[in-house]
């Protein structure tokens, strides 16, 4: 795809530029991504029904937990190698070198992702835990305790993102340059994207207003029939007979494929809003190291 990629833009314009872009090459996009989106839709698909609430599990004799976490694993990985899947065919289209030069960074990346996220959910989890301890033992009532102890953990979140906030760019970096070191991603473009913080803000603030309105819309269909869902087997687990027809989960599968698979060029999208904010911070950068 040809772009004017390295020009200082104001984060509207980068939103505008990754619309653009995304909208006149959609053909491109989809003909290189719909398999790997489908594959991946259709993994996502299986893995969020089996997170829900289901008798079946019993029914088939998978009632134990290392059972359902076996089985939960294996779709995890098939989750994570249809990740890289897509990232690699993406950063072939951003870069136009083949997949297999963008294989291992693809790989690096959501690997190296999939941690931050895990880490982030201990530090959140061990922090809340350790708040609530420390709350209790200055002998608050639980109400006012449970009420700090949410104060806590925002501020803790806001903390942890305010952190992670220049990974946008130095995660870009070393995705899109196959001569990039992972080291970068915490080295000099970290340091990069910490100087452009409040423009990664801004520019990420409005993508995200705009990702969770267009999301939100799309995932009124499943929310609705995953809630059914949900009730019904609360309903079996309390002795009442189910009240959806046979094919309810047929149903419950394929709208979740179909609100995976378009929520998945949603995501697109916002890389490649993050792909013009890249561009501009380079270009930004460039323009001082001459002045």
């Amino acid at each position: 795809m040809e772009t004017e990629l390295y020009k200082s833009r104001s984060h509207s314009a980068c939103i505008k530029a990754a619309y653009i872009l995304f909208s006149t090459h959609l053909t491109t996009v989809f003909k290189r991504t719909w398999f790997p989106v489908l594959v991946y839709s259709m993994v996502l698909a299986a893995l969020i029904i089996l997170y829900m609430p289901n008798k079946a599990w019993t029914d088939a004799g998978l009632s134990t937990p290392f059972e359902r976490l076996l089985i939960m694993g294996g779709v995890d990985v098939l989750a994570l190698a249809s990740s890289v899947w897509i990232a690699t065919v993406l950063a072939s289209l951003f870069n136009g070198l083949p997949k297999r030069s963008n294989l291992l960074h693809s790989l690096l990346l959501n690997v190296f992702l999939a941690g931050i996220i895990l880490l982030a959910a201990i530090v959140l989890r061990e922090g809340d835990v350790l708040a609530m301890k420390a709350l209790f033992s200055m002998k608050m009532s639980a109400e006012t305790a449970g009420v700090a102890s949410w104060g806590i953990l925002i501020l803790l979140a806001t903390i942890i993102g305010a952190a992670l906030l220049p990974l946008a760019f130095s995660l870009m970096k070393y995705w899109i340059e196959p001569d990039m070191k992972l080291s970068v991603v915490f080295g000099k473009a970290y340091r990069r994207g910490l100087r452009h913080w409040g423009f990664l803000f801004i520019t990420l603030f409005v993508m995200a207003l705009i990702f969770g309105l267009i999301l939100f819309v799309l995932s009124i269909p499943f929310g609705i029939i995953a809630m059914a869902q949900v009730c019904n087997q609360i309903g079996i687990l309390q002795g009442d007979l189910s009240g959806v027809p046979s094919g309810f989960s047929v149903l419950l599968y394929g709208t979740a494929l179909i609100t995976f698979f378009l929520s998945i060029y949603l995501v697109i999208w916002s890389i490649f809003v993050l792909y013009y904010a890249y561009g501009s911070i380079e270009a930004t950068e460039r323009e001082r190291g001459q002045i």
